[in-house]
């Protein structure tokens, strides 16, 4: 299991993820997909 609490990403100015939470559980797949695709 990985557990994920309160990530933030930015890229410059760009804030892309803000106050993350989230539990990805053994055999799950995760992908994060933004506004460009």
């Amino acid at each position: 299991m990985i557990e994920i609490t309160n990530l933030h990403k930015s890229f410059g100015d760009s804030q892309v993820l803000r106050g993350v939470d989230l539990t990805v559980h053994q055999g799950e797949s995760l992908t994060v997909i933004g506004g460009s695709g």
